[in-house]
């Protein structure tokens, strides 16, 4: 007989869907207000790490899948994510490899775009002077194309930008 396998998502996904807002409308119903943000915090927590683990997986995934164009974006949102987590290091690690993707595909989109999540970088880890010269050159070659940043990429660029433009 066949064994039939639950998908790795399950347990964690059972608990963050089922088992946590039910605790949330129990804490709700009785009135703790306190008790209700605690649990809603560790469910908001819980979320974010199975977010990551899955985009880990994807990266992982679109690694040995060989289809270089949705590993330079892929590449270039988690460098995004690293930026905002703190772990700029790796984010710059991350954009790096985008930009040498998305070159060698020819996606001049992609290498402007992980050029912001590089710029993105540098700018958070206090290198103003080389995330401007970064920006200066995604804003070229997005031009050249009539393209522009995407929405979350702008925001962290807004972030930034300012201390970047002074340097």
């Amino acid at each position: 007989m066949a064994r039939v396998h639950a998908p790795s998502w399950v347990g964690p996904g059972l608990v963050v869907l089922f088992v946590i807002p039910l605790l949330v409308y129990g804490a709700y119903s009785i009135g703790d207000r306190w008790y209700q943000n605690y649990l809603l915090t560790q469910q908001e927590e819980a979320i974010r790490a199975e977010v990551m683990r899955l985009r880990e997986e994807n990266l992982r995934l679109q690694r040995q899948s060989g289809d270089k164009f949705p590993l330079a974006i892929t590449l270039g949102d988690l460098a995004q994510l690293r930026v905002l987590q703190g772990r700029h290091e790796d984010a710059r690690e991350l954009a790096a490899e985008g930009v040498l993707v998305c070159h060698e595909v020819g996606d001049v989109r992609g290498t402007a775009w992980c050029m912001a999540s590089l710029a993105a970088a540098h700018a958070a880890s206090d290198q103003p002077g080389r995330a401007a010269r970064l920006w200066g050159v995604s804003d070229e070659l997005l031009a050249s194309i009539g393209a522009f940043l995407p929405p979350n990429y702008q925001g962290i660029r807004d972030r930034y930008f300012d201390d970047a433009k002074r340097a």
